[in-house]
């Protein structure tokens, strides 16, 4: 997949920035909004997850709130999450 070429590297370099700086947050910018990538590289550390699609003020409020010590997605990859989970799809069932 010519996709893994670009984003297994990533992951890697994730990784290793949180290995040697522990400290540092890692705000990721990225065209790709698969599931397993964007999960990959937050779960090997980054803070925040950013697509390249995004507006300026969303990469603003990416910043703000990871430099606050908090976690960041994009939006649409927030709502994606957050329509993914079984509690919400039953709530709108029942709606």
């Amino acid at each position: 997949n010519n996709r893994q070429i670009w984003t297994a590297p990533l992951i890697d370099v994730v990784r290793q920035i949180k290995q040697r700086l522990p400290q540092c947050r890692v705000i990721v910018l990225s065209m790709y909004d698969e599931e397993e990538y964007v999960l990959g590289v937050l779960r090997d550390g980054a803070s925040g997850y950013v697509l390249k699609e995004s507006s300026a003020d969303n990469l603003v409020a990416a910043v703000r709130v990871v430099m606050a010590g908090g976690r960041y997605l994009s939006p649409r990859l927030a709502e994606r999450a957050l329509n993914g989970l079984p509690v919400l799809k039953r709530s709108r069932e029942h709606l």
